[in-house]
């Protein structure tokens, strides 16, 4: 779990609250939430209709929470990276 992070992660952000670079956070737990608040911000914008992610699959039940609150059906495919899937959200039709 320390090596988490590899140092490609340093050239977006370095994610100093990670355990990993000293801080008091999970990395795994950090990092699921980093991305799953990506999602909901991009898909809280209103103007997306479709967006395909990669996410690991434990957080596939949270990433399904976020579509159905902000108006999206979400469905979950393969990927092409072992440890993950890739989640499609497509707007619904009732939004």
């Amino acid at each position: 779990m320390a090596e988490m992070i590899d140092d490609s992660d340093e050239a977006v952000m370095a994610l100093v609250l990670c355990q990993s670079r000293g801080g008091p956070h999970d990395d795994e737990a950090f990092l699921s939430g980093w991305r799953l608040g990506d999602i909901a911000a991009t898909l809280g914008r209103g103007d997306v209709v479709s967006l395909a992610e990669s996410i690991r699959p434990v957080e596939r039940h949270q990433a399904d929470l976020i579509a159905m609150a902000r108006g999206y059906r979400m469905t979950v495919g393969p990927s092409g990276e072992a440890g993950w899937v890739t989640a499609t959200f497509t707007r619904s039709e009732a939004a």
